[in-house]
């Protein structure tokens, strides 16, 4: 809606303005043929007329004789056969293939001149606004950058909001209580974005199967950065714990507390993990499960400035 309405005023402004400059053409042309009346009323105009601002300018007896021009029409035939009406002494027109522009229209303006053997008339040609300048296709510009706009804008804002998805999971509230037990000073190298989902995949899954708790840890081993995630439900067998990082497989458990998933957030989550050089797996734990991702830690100068590119994501 605001769309059109910009163009609706865009096109407003545009023909306005079209108009206004056609005016200011026509009234400078017939500015310089009042003077030509002036001198022609006191016997003064020249048989060769100033061009001036006008495209053109010719005199006519009351017999229809040519009695003066412009240079660019000395030898041409009238350029129009109309005069203004006899309660008047000025009409304009728009007149078409005059003497000098052929395939062109022009606005004319005609003044009355009375005189004892009868009325002259004097005419003065203004060329009208270019093609380039007119409404229409001015509109039509303008209306076309505002709808690519408007289409990059919500472009953009699709894909921003799309790419904010996994930062927005981690930051939402939880349905259990999350303990963090965070070192300070643990960094690694790699996407933010990917790594945010890996993050939310463990998150959302430790949510469906824990009981009234969940737990990260993020500490360093040795030269490895490692990130816990655990729940207090029922935990996975051994015999299962590959299982649940392939695709599209669920567990009987899975199943039965929640019937939308889908069973891809691990296997994503371990790619991702493979795709920043670490490892996803799971562990032994006291009760329930024990998601362990590690990675390489960044020590370097540079920290936090250095990310290599990410894999493209074949997930949903």
């Amino acid at each position: 809606m605001t769309i059109v309405s910009g163009i609706a005023l865009v096109a407003i402004a545009a023909f306005s303005v079209h108009g206004l400059a056609g005016s200011f053409k026509t009234e400078e042309a017939a500015g310089a043929a009042l003077q030509s009346v002036h001198l022609a009323k006191r016997g003064r105009l020249p048989p060769v007329v100033p061009l001036g601002k006008t495209d053109g300018m010719q005199l006519l007896n009351a017999k229809g004789e040519i009695m003066a021009s412009t240079p660019n029409l000395v030898g041409a035939p009238r350029m129009a056969d109309f005069a203004p009406p006899a309660t008047s002494v000025r009409q304009d027109r728009e007149v078409c293939d005059i003497p000098r522009y052929p395939g062109r229209c022009m606005d004319v303006v005609a003044f009355r001149i009375h005189r004892d053997e009868g009325d002259w008339v004097l005419y003065a040609a203004a060329g009208q606004v270019p093609w380039y300048v007119r409404p229409e296709l001015f509109t039509l510009i303008v209306g076309g950058s505002l709808a690519i706009v408007a289409v990059t804008a919500a472009g953009t804002y699709r894909t921003v909001t799309s790419a904010l998805v996994p930062v927005r999971a981690i930051r939402r509230e939880r349905r259990v209580p999350v303990d963090r037990d965070l070192t300070p000073g643990v960094a690694v190298v790699g996407n933010r974005l990917r790594l945010a989902r890996l993050l939310t995949n463990l998150m959302d899954n430790a949510e469906r199967h824990a009981v009234s708790r969940i737990s990260v840890r993020v500490h360093l081993d040795g030269g490895t950065a490692v990130m816990e995630v655990s729940d207090d439900g029922a935990g996975i067998a051994p015999a299962q714990r590959e299982l649940v990082f392939q695709r599209f497989t669920r567990l009987d458990a899975s199943r039965h507390r929640d019937a939308g998933g889908t069973g891809l957030g691990l296997p994503i989550a371990r790619e991702i993990a493979h795709t920043h050089g670490g490892l996803l797996r799971l562990e032994d734990s006291v009760r329930g499960a024990r998601f362990v991702l590690r990675l390489p830690p960044d020590v370097g100068p540079e920290r936090g400035r250095r990310a290599p590119p990410p894999a493209p994501d074949r997930g949903p």
